[in-house]
């Protein structure tokens, strides 16, 4: 088996070095992508938590409201 690994890189111009440099190269590009899906993804979840920060605040004025304008009323 090893035999035949060893001519079919032989026959094709594959060296273990060209190979080592090749998945060298393929390994920076990759760990690149990943860092930038990170990055995207950090980026994203704080904006995430901004909209909940919100959508809380809304809610606690919405649920207010009704009780301030029985207030108002019954001041009336």
């Amino acid at each position: 088996m090893a035999d035949a690994a060893a001519r079919y890189f032989r026959e094709h111009g594959i060296s273990k070095q060209s190979a080592s440099k090749a998945l060298q190269r393929e390994i920076e590009q990759l760990t690149v992508q990943k860092n930038a899906g990170y990055n995207n993804y950090l980026e994203k979840r704080e904006r995430v938590r901004e909209l909940q920060t919100i959508k809380g605040n809304l809610d606690q004025i919405l649920r207010r409201e009704p009780s301030q304008q029985k207030k108002q009323e019954q001041e009336r």
